[in-house]
Formats: C-alpha cells, structure tokens, sequence
C-alpha cells in the first residue's frame, strides 16, 4: 500500500469513526492498525473510485482478520484493548462493506463471542479510562443488537455492566 493510500485510509477512519479524542498509541498495535486501516481504506475506497483500492481493501481486510485470530489465540493478546477493538471495527467494517449479512444465529454467535472477550478480561479491565471507555462502546452495541433482534443480553455482561 503506497503511504498516500494509507495516510489517506487513516485519515478517513480517525475522521469519520472516532467520536472523542483520546490517544489510542498506547493500544495501537498490529491487529488494530491493520483493522483500521481496512475499513479506513472500504471508507475511502467509496469517495476514490479506484478498482486497485478495491483489491487493498480486501488484502488488508484479510490481514486484519488473520493478525486479530491470532491475538485472539493468544493468552495474553486476547486480553488486550486492542483485540477487542480490533474485533469491534472488523465488525464495523463488514457492516459497512455489507460482507457479512448477518442471520440471528451469526448476530447470536457474535454476542457470545463478544461476551467471552469481555469476561476473559474481566473486571481489571474497567480500572482504566481506556478500558471503561472500551468496555462501554463494546457492552453498547451488544446490548443494540440483542434489542434489535429480541435476543438476552448475555448474564456476564450484565454483571460487568453493573460493577461498571
């Protein structure tokens, strides 16, 4: 990916997906960076009209993928800021480049797998402004989606949610 491309992708998904300022160098790693830059680029790719920005998009998606499976594999990664965000802006990404069409049994495995995420981090991860501000935005969109689809809020979320 040339630097401009790149450049331009991170522009597009700070400029556009970000809400608050905060520093996300602490957490920034290369899971999260390719995610970024993937649905960064799916953005950018929408307003470049470029069939080559096309062909990125998916190599950097598949990239994403692979790096964030293999912290999701890890011990010690799975645990991290920068997993679940990672995980939580691939879903976005598939949202937006409608490559996943969700059926109630994927939006069910997804909160379950996103429920795990969050109890394998357990309650120290709201010890941190970072990971609070995490642990809202993630706890938020799980609980969208299982009103969205009448599904139960898994019970270790609601837990975490109220220790909170």
């Amino acid at each position: 990916m040339s630097s401009t491309t790149g450049e331009r992708a991170l522009g597009f998904f700070f400029s556009n997906y970000i809400i608050e300022a905060c520093s996300w160098d602490h957490i920034l790693d290369d899971s999260m960076l390719a995610s970024v830059k993937a649905l960064g680029l799916a953005g950018f790719s929408s307003i470049a009209s470029s069939a080559g920005i096309l062909v990125e998009v998916r190599r950097q998606y598949i990239e994403a993928v692979r790096l964030t499976n293999a912290a999701i594999s890890s011990p010690v990664d799975v645990k991290k800021d920068s997993t679940i965000v990672s995980v939580a802006i691939l879903s976005v990404f598939e949202t937006v480049t409608g490559s996943n069409r969700r059926s109630l049994v994927d939006w069910t495995n997804r909160i379950k797998g996103d429920a795990a995420l969050l109890e394998l981090r357990g309650p120290e991860t709201l010890s941190t402004p970072a990971g609070r501000h995490i642990f809202g935005q993630v706890t938020s969109s799980l609980v969208g989606i299982c009103l969205q689809y009448d599904l139960e809020v898994p019970e270790n979320i609601l837990k975490l949610r109220t220790e909170a």
